[in-house]
């Protein structure tokens, strides 16, 4: 395992590309904090999926950006 023991940051993992990177890192052995804008349930189902696979942590931490002018 390429990652095993490191912690990868990871955004926009709730889709596409950045949900490939989040379960390639996962399959290598790295725990992963998983940045995304808005936590839903079809995602926080997707990360346990994910971890009970591969046995790694995911922890899904939101970003919340307000407009500022």
């Amino acid at each position: 395992m390429l990652l095993k023991d490191k912690t990868a940051v990871v955004t926009g993992c709730n889709r596409g590309i950045g949900l490939s990177i989040l379960e390639i890192f996962s399959k290598n052995g790295a725990n992963v904090i998983a940045c995304v804008r808005k936590k839903n349930d079809n995602f926080s189902q997707q990360v346990s999926k994910i971890s009970e696979k591969y046995s790694n942590k995911i922890d899904i931490v939101t970003f919340h950006f307000l407009n500022q002018k």
